[in-house]
Formats: C-alpha cells, structure tokens, sequence
C-alpha cells in the first residue's frame, strides 16, 4: 500500500513541477530560472506529501528534512551517472532515457522507505506501512 501512496504522490510533485514551471515560463521567465524554482518548490510539495501521506511521519523535520535533500541528490547524481555510463556504452538515446525514468521511481521509493523517513521505531514502522 505504501508504495502506491509513493506513486500518487510522485505524480502530485510531478504535476506541481511541470503546474509551476510552465507558469513561471508563460509569465516571462527564463526557462532556467523557472526549471531551478519549480523544481526547489515541487521539492518541497514533495518531501511534504511523502512525509506525510505516503510514509505517515509526524515532526522530525530537523532530521528527515535534510536526509530527503541528501537522498534527492545522490538519486539526481546516481541517475546522471547511469545515462553518461549508458551513453560511454553506445546505448540508443530512447533505451537510455527509458532506463533513467525506471530507474529514479523504484530508487528513490527504497531510499526514503529505509532511510528518509525510517523512524527507527519497529512499531512506527509498522504501523507506517498499513
């Protein structure tokens, strides 16, 4: 159940960033400047959804807040490394976006899953997953 929740909310941050950057662009913005503020602002709705819908976790902003920013980086960093790996091996650029759009869900899903937002508590855990 846990990881529907984490579905239905991935595509909430997603439409919040395409929703906000479109915006920012149509009203004249550079597309730069809309891509780094529509996408630190769907952050946000995102690590606040999952917080709260998909993994049921209340406070504890001061530790899961910067773990879902260390998280979200390394996943930005790992993804980057798997499309330069599969470019260096000559891969069809189609293969290779498709790789990298398969590879963030599931990746990010069982790093906060265990990490982010893992309470450390067998009973919070449990009770987080119904």
């Amino acid at each position: 159940m846990r990881a529907v929740r984490f579905f239905f909310v991935g595509l909430i941050g997603t439409g919040a960033y395409v929703l906000i950057g479109y915006s920012l662009i149509w009203s004249g913005m550079p597309v730069l400047m809309a891509h780094v503020i529509a996408t630190a602002l769907s952050l946000l709705v995102s690590y606040s959804a999952q917080k709260t819908i998909t993994f049921r976790v209340n406070g504890m902003h001061r530790r899961m807040g910067p773990r879902f920013v260390i998280a979200t980086a390394a996943l930005v960093l790992t993804q980057l490394a798997l499309v330069a790996c599969l470019k260096h091996f000559h891969v069809q650029s189609e293969l290779i976006l498709a790789a990298s759009t398969l590879f963030y869900p599931p990746a990010s899903f069982l790093v906060h899953n265990f990490w982010t937002f893992k309470t450390g508590n067998a009973a919070d855990q449990t009770s987080a997953s119904a």
